[in-house]
């Protein structure tokens, strides 16, 4: 799942960091839920981290892998996937969703495994509409990858790991 949001808080004056990208505290999240009519439903759920997280007003990406088990598909009723966890006074917008199983660019040719450090580490033809950092998400709490794009005559698409910190989250 690849989408594009970007969030307005009233009062809060454009670039403004949130409390997500300056502790990792009160980071939004992707929650799914599988609705079953027998055995109970499911969930599971994915936060955007502090180094994914845009500043305020500003437009920014957030990948995350999905995987259901044989379980998961049996009895089912229907899904539901909900961004929540919002500031109480935040507008919410998304503009580009896309759910999609990995396509063949996300893998190394079994014959060039080796050819690169990471598949399509230059980020120019990725899945989710170009976004997808699958299968190379590294979205841990103290070291997120993120996609990023500089376009000054010619696009340049390229991954970053921002917001380092050490283990405990001192960020500097």
């Amino acid at each position: 799942m690849t989408l594009r949001l970007k969030i307005l808080r009233n009062g809060t004056a454009p670039g403004t960091k949130s409390d997500c990208e300056i502790s990792g505290s009160n980071c939004p999240r992707i929650r799914r839920k599988i609705l079953r009519t027998v055995g109970g439903d499911r969930f599971d759920e994915r936060y955007i981290t502090y180094g994914n997280m845009g500043r305020n007003g500003e437009w920014f990406w957030f990948s995350s892998e999905w995987k259901w088990t044989g379980d998961d598909l049996t009895n089912v009723a229907g899904q539901l996937f909900i961004l929540d966890k919002f500031p109480l006074d935040a507008k919410v917008l998304l503009d580009h969703f896309v759910f999609e199983l990995p396509s063949n660019k996300s893998y190394a040719p079994k014959s060039e495994a080796c050819a690169e450090l990471a598949v399509n580490g230059k980020a120019e033809d990725n899945d989710g509409g170009g976004y997808s950092h699958y299968p190379f998400l590294y979205d841990r709490d103290f070291n997120p990858l993120v996609y990023e794009e500089i376009v000054s005559g010619i696009v340049n698409r390229f991954y970053r790991i921002r917001a380092r910190g050490s283990w405990n989250k001192v960020l500097r």
